[in-house]
């Protein structure tokens, strides 16, 4: 096992430097955000810097810019044990399939947790090195109690929230590699299935109005708005409010924990069924071929429908379920037929 983590180390040597730099560029952004605070308060502009909501908007931006790298590292990760690509170093070591992806699990999650705890250290050591003029800045506000809740564990707790959702987003891609038989293949599709839940999810809020669940489901896999009003009297007993961008761990924290924890289940499952290569059909199993392919005339059908919410000209709203049928069987279609030829050119 120990050659296996070493190999890997060594294969993913980049991506920890990558991740590294990322979580530096991330921290150099909050740095700005402190000298900022700090010119203002030798100017005298004794405003509350607002720390915790700027740092989690730059978490946020991050989580989208993360991704890339994510899929390119789980690209080098499987390109050596799929296809027709694996390496003489893994035929040569008498390790099964499922401690083969242990070890590419753990240098995986490894490397995020590394990006995660440069991107703590920055945001905890600008507070910590803040905290004497934050003081003077609170004493002194009107609503100067209110934000004395935005502590050191507070950023932790939002770091911790972030590594939790690239982990996540991590394992789903891992998951992908033994849900599709081609690696290219399992990349793409698993893109398309993370935005297809939003592309099929603005239908759902339009036509039903579930703007509540669509946050909260949100909420769940990324940073959402972490905002609250809060209330305090003064010693006049006037009613002062602010609000407040705190984050604590919470509920969310824990479905997101459990959500890892199933995920690292299923692939722990799937690598004994079909390991990296004993693929039968396009996918792991002819049902999910099948299931592939109705999802993909599901996406293409509400087609016309994102024609009529961006304001198509001239189009009936009476043709949205025929127009939709039709380009959902063509998608079907489409779809059936990717999967044949691949069966075809496996024979």
């Amino acid at each position: 096992m120990k050659a296996l983590i070493k190999h890997e180390c060594n294969n993913l040597s980049m991506f920890f430097v990558t991740f590294i730099v990322l979580g530096c560029l991330t921290g150099l952004k909050a740095l700005q955000r402190m000298q900022d605070f700090q010119v203002n308060y030798l100017d005298g502009i004794l405003d509350e810097p607002e720390f915790q909501r700027h740092f989690g908007n730059l978490l946020r931006e991050m989580q989208f810019i993360i991704i890339i790298p994510i899929i390119i590292m789980v690209y080098f990760q499987f390109k050596e044990v799929k296809d027709a690509n694996v390496s003489d170093f893994i035929l040569s070591l008498p390790f099964t399939a499922k401690k083969i992806i242990i070890s590419k699990m753990l240098i995986g999650i490894s490397i995020l947790i590394l990006n995660g705890v440069v991107i703590g250290l920055f945001f905890v050591g600008i507070n910590i090195h803040s905290a004497p003029m934050l003081e003077h800045v609170r004493a002194i506000s009107p609503v100067g109690k209110i934000f004395e809740g935005y502590t050191d564990f507070s950023m932790l707790a939002m770091t911790i929230k972030y590594i939790l959702d690239m982990i996540f987003i991590y394992l789903v891609f891992v998951v992908g590699q033994f849900l599709v038989k081609k690696l290219g293949a399992g990349i793409v599709l698993t893109c398309m299935g993370m935005i297809a839940v939003p592309y099929l999810g603005v239908p759902l809020v339009y036509m039903a109005g579930l703007f509540g669940v669509i946050d909260r489901l949100t909420n769940i896999f990324f940073l959402g708005d972490m905002s609250t009003v809060m209330s305090i009297q003064n010693s006049q007993g006037e009613l002062l409010r602010a609000r407040m961008y705190d984050y604590n761990v919470g509920i969310n924290d824990l479905l997101i924990t459990g959500l890892c924890v199933l995920t690292v289940m299923l692939i722990l499952y799937l690598v004994n069924k079909v390991g990296f290569t004993r693929f039968m059909y396009f996918t792991c199993s002819k049902t999910i071929d099948k299931i592939l392919i109705i999802a993909t005339g599901i996406c293409s059908s509400v087609l016309p429908f994102y024609y009529y919410y961006w304001g198509g000209r001239g189009f009936i709203v009476a043709l949205l379920l025929p127009v939709g049928l039709i380009l959902g069987i063509i998608g079907m279609l489409i779809m059936s037929r990717i999967i044949q030829k691949d069966l075809d050119t496996e024979k």
